[in-house]
């Protein structure tokens, strides 16, 4: 199957079809350094390191640019101050320690989860200069004009705005807070750069006096810097369609007289036991508690095992279930690692068809779910075959061969050694007899020396199975 992406722009699936043959240009809005990220970041950064790493199986060269915004992201209070600035307030030190903060506690998450860096994190701060520039040719196209140190961009002269939301202006800012400000033509212009007050704590020169960059212009102009005139996708959360991307694509194209983004991709909402998330319910969680309570593999797992246009509700009882996949996962690497069958089936066939399957499901818009599911029914059949002692060794080495290469998209498994004492294997094969003559009460006297030497046993449909308790 072709590769298809759910289109935010088009509202429909679309052929992916990049700029350049073998190179897919993508730009993910990343943090705002003012504190640390929370789960609903964790996921959409997630979503498109499935992205990306899926890309890479598929042959693709990515470059992905993620900014990082250290200035201009303005609090959504009466006070509308800047984010890191206020954060510098209530820390006591300055912006720039804020961001170097809570940038560096963000890539150590990015670690954890097992997300590829990008190509290019650039920081709204080292590009003062292009933002000024950009701003400054909006007003000679006459698509901005200043205003007493500010810079406005005038929304209703961009014919296209509202575009990727498929509204006209009064609708999608109803119900929202208007900002009161006079200086606009307009009330529905944004600001490209803001005159600052002497008391700023960020602010830079420019000929309109001093001042610091609107939030959503540094991503148009560090898109532009590192990607070009027109990239293959450009992605967020769901909560960044509008404004921010709305507003970026206005300034972009308003700019270049290009098409911006090709494709816009954007990951869902999440909740926590069926509530929204946020500090006032007292049910916001950061991607480190997350990975403290449930561990950075689970959180991973759970998080890209549901499709991207999926809400996902966050509970114990979900997260359990998802553990509890993964650690099948996890049985099945070490039941394929002692195979011992004296009979070697051909599995050429049973392994193109989990290939099949499971690229097939994710050319159709990412669809994760779907794919494990076809790694989960692979996973049934060869315990089938397993029991029957029809798989010997070089089956298996191609089996997890094969594993290694979804977990190259996939980012979960562990297919390190893990020894396992003869004594061990000696119990559960006794074990397994035992069961065969119906002789339960040996089985269960195993079952527990198993237990206080560290393995659980499982009776399932497939056969026994065993882990390393935890």
């Amino acid at each position: 199957m072709t590769l298809q992406f759910y289109n935010d722009l088009s509202k429909k699936i679309e052929v992916f079809k990049p700029i350049n043959k073998n190179k897919v240009l993508i730009y993910v809005c990343g943090p705002t350094c003012y504190s640390d990220i929370h789960i609903g970041n964790a996921r959409t950064f997630l979503t498109f390191d499935l992205l990306k790493k899926y890309l890479k199986y598929k042959g693709y060269k990515v470059v992905h640019v993620q900014n990082i915004t250290d200035v201009g992201h303005l609090t959504e209070d009466e006070a509308r101050k800047d984010k890191v600035v206020a954060q510098a307030e209530k820390e006591h030190i300055t912006p720039l320690e804020i961001s170097k903060k809570y940038s560096e506690r963000y890539f150590e998450v990015l670690k954890k989860l097992d997300i590829e860096k990008a190509d290019f994190n650039p920081k709204a701060t080292e590009n003062i200069k292009e933002i000024l520039e950009m701003a400054q040719k909006l007003i000679k196209l006459g698509y901005a004009y200043a205003v007493n140190g500010s810079i406005y961009f005038r929304t209703r002269k961009f014919k296209d705005y509202g575009k990727l939301c498929g509204n006209i202006l009064e609708n999608m800012y109803a119900g929202a807070r208007i900002e009161v400000n006079k200086e606009k033509e307009d009330p529905y212009d944004f600001a490209l750069w803001k005159n600052a007050s002497p008391e700023h704590a960020m602010k830079w020169k420019s000929k309109f006096g001093l001042g610091y960059p609107g939030w959503h212009i540094e991503c148009s102009v560090m898109a532009l810097k590192h990607l070009g005139k027109t990239i293959d996708i450009h992605g967020g959360g769901k909560d960044l369609i509008f404004p921010h991307h709305e507003n970026e694509i206005a300034q972009s194209e308003a700019y270049n007289k290009k098409k911006f983004v090709n494709y816009w991709i954007h990951s869902e909402f999440l909740k926590i036991n069926n509530e929204k998330m946020s500090k006032s319910l007292g049910n916001f969680l950061t991607a480190e508690d997350a990975i403290k309570k449930w561990g950075s593999n689970v959180v991973r797992y759970f998080l890209i095992s549901h499709h991207y246009r999926t809400e996902i509700n966050i509970t114990d009882e979900a997260v359990e279930s998802k553990k509890k996949e993964l650690e099948r996962l996890q049985e099945f690497i070490l039941r394929l690692k002692e195979v011992k069958g004296k009979k070697g089936k051909d599995i050429k066939k049973h392994l193109a068809k989990l290939k099949r399957d499971f690229e097939k499901h994710l050319d159709l818009d990412l669809n994760i779910s779907a794919a494990l599911g076809s790694l989960f029914e692979f996973v049934s059949e060869t315990y089938k075959l397993m029991n029957k002692n029809l798989l010997i060794k070089k089956n298996s080495d191609e089996i997890l061969k094969f594993l290694k290469k979804i977990d190259a998209v996939l980012g979960v498994l562990d297919f390190k050694e893990k020894k396992i004492d003869q004594k061990v294997l000696k119990l559960i094969k006794e074990r397994e007899d035992a069961r065969k003559r119906k002789d339960f009460s040996t089985a269960d006297n195993i079952r527990k020396e198993l237990k206080s030497l560290g393995i659980i046993v499982e009776d399932t449909k497939e056969g026994p199975r065993w882990k390393l308790e935890k």
